[in-house]
């Protein structure tokens, strides 16, 4: 401002109901792009947590997939160390594979001969994706299987079996790679 010029009037005061109105207006005019901005938005945040879920839940499946193949190969390592002869063939444990989801066996379900090498046991105490068993192959002169079997995705059909092999003669007993059909994480649909 320069020292000649005259100093502005007071500005009159505001009226509520102006602003009010204003206000209202810009809602009649811009409130139907804001409520698709707001469902936008909505949508977005729930398809990214359902994503982000479903990547929590693959990756758990997966970690459970990996410590279920680790305890057959440590009930493989088990009756190789008993030696021969190798123990009868096991029931599944669970009987039924379980169908997409982890169960947890209770220990009376692991009380087998197949199990049991001296005073050390095998089990699997938490959950587990896969049923496990010890086969007796009675075409090998003393071998047998540890196979475990996985429903992945619940759709009914074994997605992951894998089998461990232990062949014992008279020089002791060895043990095989695991051999696996599927995978631990099949692919998404």
């Amino acid at each position: 401002m320069y020292v000649d010029d005259e100093p502005e009037p007071p500005a009159p005061p505001r009226d509520p109901h102006v602003e009010a109105e204003s206000a209202e207006s810009f809602l009649d005019r811009r409130g139907p792009r804001l409520l698709m901005l707001a469902f936008a938005l909505a949508t977005l945040l729930v398809c990214a947590s359902v994503l982000g879920y479903e990547r929590i839940d693959r990756s758990v499946r997966t970690a459970r997939c990996e410590q279920d193949m680790l305890a057959a190969e440590e009930w493989q390592r088990l009756i190789e160390s008993c030696g021969a002869p190798l123990p009868p063939s096991s029931a599944p444990v669970p009987p039924e594979v379980p169908r997409g989801v982890s169960v947890t066996t209770s220990p009376s379900d692991w009380k087998q001969p197949a199990t049991r090498c001296g005073a050390r046991e095998f089990s699997v105490s938490g959950p587990q994706l896969h049923s496990f068993r010890w086969e007796r192959i009675s075409s090998l002169a003393d071998g047998g299987e540890v196979i475990i079997e996985a429903d992945l995705d619940g759709d009914g059909a074994v997605d992951h079996k894998a089998r461990f092999a232990v062949i014992c003669d008279h020089r002791g007993c060895l043990v095989g790679d695991a051999m696996e059909d599927g995978y631990c994480d099949p692919a998404p649909d």
